[in-house]
């Protein structure tokens, strides 16, 4: 069963993804994902300014995502405040 539910997530991914980014300022993947991964980064990787680097990032964030697509990662923005 939950198999087949995967593979019907896989199937509908490119439908899903019209109507839902998969790559956004605090997300990785589709919100109703059931799994999820928190990441704190840096301001050098989703968080950067530069276009290039944020550009390779997505597309390896992308790639990862597309492979499991029952994951999704929240992004936080890595500070030097960690209390």
């Amino acid at each position: 069963m939950k198999l087949l539910a995967l593979a019907v997530t896989v199937a509908a991914l490119p439908t899903l993804t019209e109507a839902q980014d998969l790559i956004t300022r605090n997300r990785v993947g589709l919100a109703e994902a059931p799994n999820t991964l928190t990441f704190r980064l840096t301001a050098y990787d989703l968080y950067t300014t530069d276009p290039e680097t944020k550009a390779a990032f997505e597309n390896l964030y992308r790639d990862f995502i597309t492979a499991r697509p029952d994951w999704k990662i929240e992004t936080q923005l890595q500070t030097s405040n960690i209390g």
